[in-house]
């Protein structure tokens, strides 16, 4: 899999300043595996927010560690997949 390739694509359009008042946007790389394990597993963004909650080896995969991340819920999920079908990605 090209994921550096990918990675580069999408960085062009991934939002880097936030507004006063608004949540930081979650790393890059933990929305792109998140992606790709919604791909891999024909997963809902509310099913992938569970699935982040409750298994432990897809939390890994998408680098987000419990003590001390947040995880993303459907909102930030759905966003970005709507940020990749907006620049055809």
């Amino acid at each position: 899999m090209p994921y550096k390739e990918l990675f580069d694509l999408i960085k062009l359009h991934y939002p880097k300043i936030i507004s006063k008042g608004e949540r930081p946007p979650y790393p890059l790389a933990t929305m792109l595996q998140m992606h790709l394990l919604k791909q891999w597993y024909y997963l809902s963004d509310p099913a992938m927010e569970d699935v982040l909650i409750e298994v432990l080896t897809m939390r890994r995969f998408a680098v987000i560690d419990m003590k001390s991340a947040r995880i993303p819920d459907e909102n930030p999920i759905l966003a970005f997949r709507h940020l990749l079908e907006k620049h055809d990605l």
